[in-house]
């Protein structure tokens, strides 16, 4: 078979449907995949996720009224990709419960928007009918990135409905979607032929800055990292919002309403802590809210670990202030059973280590 044909997919995959359909479970196989999304939009994090595991650097979403276009500048596709793409939930190892997913489930949410999405990439042009069938398509023009192209053609969903979730969707990007990626620095969203951009710019490996047009803000942000052990792309991450005080113009650490991020913020956990996270937490399906598993639990602990290297360098470069030291938990904050960890370790640290200011400006 030539490594740019994929007939055989297509043959198994139609096999599999004409299954479905002879028993009748074509229709609640269809809803029950294209429905795990409470937030019917969030497949906008799927594709996010998608390019950030192809390591594209910029993507970008053009929002028309008919459809939705989505480009990465990421690796082509490949036979492997298509085959992940069809199926249902092979993107991700079963043994292997924080494993980054690829395609799979996730992918699925787009086809309650669309029956056929159109994949443009290098060596392959293909649409996707009946959920899992990749049918070759002519290529177009795609100035070497991958386009993916959703027609609103799905009868359950109006077009205009579509068009008013997706926008939704996009101009509720948060900008830390960003902060915690490692490849993804540029997301460039287009409405109504008016562009928008979030932008992700390093200065070092912990000062990091994002930049919002459509805001037209600046964030600057202490971002640390911690890779966990053996597995080169995981990481546990932490990151501290540097203010800017107007009458001394100095910088510091300023308390926020710390968000938990699975790669991408999950909007419905809450930790109650003043500074943003980050671990390859084991999740709901959505990905917005995180499950109490042992798992997870040594996360924690992977960032409480991480939480003791961040004093020694706030100490170090001179942001250990009172402001710095309201961010850190403390009981009238009221963790989470599963986040006081983090607030149990960095108050044995503080019992150990001299890191409280005195009078004196000492500690």
């Amino acid at each position: 078979m030539n490594k740019m044909d994929f007939s055989d997919l297509t043959q198994k995959r139609q096999n599999w449907v004409d299954a479905n359909k002879e028993n009748g479970f074509d229709e609640g196989i269809s809803n029950l995949l294209t429905e795990l999304y409470p937030d019917n939009a969030h497949f906008i994090y799927e594709l996010l996720q998608n390019a950030e595991d192809a390591d594209a650097t910029e993507v970008k979403f053009e929002l028309l009224q008919n459809e939705l276009k989505f480009h990465h500048n990421g690796n082509p596709f490949t036979y492997d990709d298509i085959d992940g793409i069809t199926s249902i939930g092979k993107g991700t190892k079963a043994n292997d419960i924080n494993k980054i997913g690829k395609f799979g489930v996730g992918f699925k949410a787009v086809f309650s928007y669309t029956k056929t999405p159109k994949i443009y990439s290098e060596n392959y042009s293909f649409e996707i009918v009946d959920l899992v069938i990749p049918q070759p398509i002519k290529a177009i023009k795609r100035n070497n990135n991958t386009i993916i192209i959703f027609p609103f053609n799905n009868s359950n969903k109006s077009k205009q409905k579509a068009y008013n979730e997706i926008y939704n969707g996009l101009i509720n990007i948060k900008d830390n979607t960003l902060l915690f990626l490692t490849n993804i620095k540029k997301l460039v969203y287009v409405i109504d032929d008016i562009a928008y951009r979030i932008e992700r710019v390093e200065r070092d490996d912990i000062i990091v800055e994002i930049k919002n047009s459509k805001n037209q803000t600046l964030t600057k942000w202490l971002r640390f990292k911690r890779n966990l052990s053996k597995k080169n792309k995981l990481y546990v991450s932490v990151a501290f919002n540097i203010g800017i005080d107007k009458e001394t113009e100095k910088e510091y650490i300023k308390p926020i309403n710390g968000q938990v991020s699975i790669y991408f913020p999950a909007d419905k956990e809450n930790s109650k802590l003043k500074f943003h996270i980050h671990a390859p937490f084991a999740s709901t399906v959505a990905r917005d809210s995180i499950k109490d598993l042992d798992e997870n639990k040594k996360l924690i602990n992977q960032i409480s670990k991480l939480l003791l290297d961040v004093l020694k360098y706030i100490k170090k470069n001179g942001f250990l202030s009172y402001d710095f030291l309201s961010c850190m938990p403390n009981n009238s904050d009221f963790l989470p059973d599963f986040y006081r960890p983090i607030q149990d370790a960095l108050i044995d640290y503080f019992n150990n280590q001299p890191f409280l200011i005195t009078e004196t400006n000492t500690y």
